[in-house]
């Protein structure tokens, strides 16, 4: 929240914030030229994404910012190859991948895809 503040005291008045971040569900999907191989899936990212749109949706309730538009994308992370997906995407802190994609992955050759939805939402700075 506090960095919501600083935001808003650091626009101009009428100024504009965009604002955008993957939505799930669905969860990103991960495709190869034999189709899709499975999902990445991280539970307690949920919990993140909830606490950061609600401490957007406060700075709204508070008078700081004004909803003006939202849309949603489709996004493609393109990957040479498996092992370049498999690098990015392993964390020792987050598991986003389950074993049978991993398994999925590691048989798999060529360039692999990853799809994930996004929401663009577009605020404009009110006076508080």
């Amino acid at each position: 929240m506090n960095v919501l503040r600083d935001t808003h005291r650091a626009l101009v008045p009428g100024g504009l914030l965009l604002d955008f971040h993957p939505i799930a569900p669905p969860w990103p999907r991960v495709v190869a030229r034999s189709g899709k191989l499975g999902e990445l899936r991280e539970e307690r990212f949920l919990d993140e994404l909830r606490a950061t749109e609600g401490g957007m949706l406060e700075t709204v309730h508070l008078g700081l910012f004004h909803r003006v538009a939202a849309r949603t994308h489709e996004i493609v992370e393109h990957y040479d190859d498996p092992d370049e997906l498999l690098e990015t995407w392993s964390d020792d802190e987050e598991q986003w991948m389950s074993e049978e994609l991993e398994r999925r992955l590691q048989s798999a050759t060529g360039p692999v895809d990853v799809v994930e939805r996004l929401v663009f939402h577009l605020y404009q700075r009110l006076e508080s």
